[in-house]
């Protein structure tokens, strides 16, 4: 699945890290996926902060705990208002090998 929305859609405005046998991407509107690095096919994908512009800073899996963190921004147009967050995420079975 490539283009706009997916995790190939800009790879200038997304970050990746490798563990627990996937490729972690995440892009700048909240898109988080865990890849095959073998083959580059998107095993499972969801927006972890919809609405919002996230700009990620690092990404980290823990295979033990069977978590993704990231340590990223998140910005309100409607204030101006931009804040630093730890997002801790639980992905699904099928993304771990």
């Amino acid at each position: 699945m490539t283009g706009i929305g997916t995790v190939y859609s800009w790879d200038m405005g997304s970050d990746s890290a490798y563990g627990g046998g996937a490729l972690w991407v995440t892009t700048t509107g909240g898109l988080l996926a865990c890849v095959n690095p073998a083959t580059g096919r998107v095993r499972t994908q969801e927006t972890v902060t919809p609405g919002q512009a996230l700009t990620v800073y690092g990404i980290a899996a823990d295979a033990a705990a069977r978590q993704v963190v990231a340590v990223a921004s998140t910005s309100n147009n409607d204030t101006g208002v931009t804040t630093i967050v730890v997002l801790t995420v639980t992905p699904p079975r099928d993304c771990w090998r």
